[in-house]
């Protein structure tokens, strides 16, 4: 029962940041981005949802575009979140496509402060080619595969 709520509570608080991602409301809300992945990886990772994951890496998404600076000290745990989805061969290939977007996504639209971030490229880069390396197929289609 706990977990439902907190699930309810992640859907609430982040379908409330997707939709100020681009106002000044957004600055209030930026600090509960941490709390909203913790208790989102914990709850979805124990129970592999992928709908409840997918809901979370929309949200994602859509604070990737953001033009706030009141998000920015949160784009690598963002990109962790989503890194973890991606690996995680238990979800859907939805889910892990989803979470691909988010981080080429926020790669494409804060490219300086990704960049600056050297673990984080270095820990993306090793996910893809981890990726690549498990994949039966040619290296082309390998993201994607399971």
């Amino acid at each position: 029962e706990q977990t439902v709520v907190h699930k309810a509570a992640v859907q609430a608080i982040g379908q409330l940041m997707a939709f100020w991602a681009d106002e000044p409301e957004i600055d209030s809300l930026a600090p509960l981005l941490p709390v909203l992945l913790q208790v989102a990886g914990r709850s979805a990772f124990a129970q592999a949802d992928d709908d409840f994951l997918s809901t979370v890496l929309d949200v994602l998404y859509e604070l990737a575009y953001s033009p706030a600076p009141s998000l920015a000290q949160y784009m690598p745990i963002t990109v962790e979140f989503s890194l973890q989805c991606l690996i995680t061969q238990q979800l859907e290939m939805r889910v892990r496509d989803a979470a691909a977007l988010v981080i080429a996504t926020t790669a494409e639209a804060k490219s300086k402060a990704f960049g600056r971030h050297e673990a984080l490229l270095g820990g993306v880069l090793d996910a893809l080619f981890t990726l690549v390396q498990n994949s039966n197929d040619s290296a082309a289609g390998a993201l994607f595969e399971s």
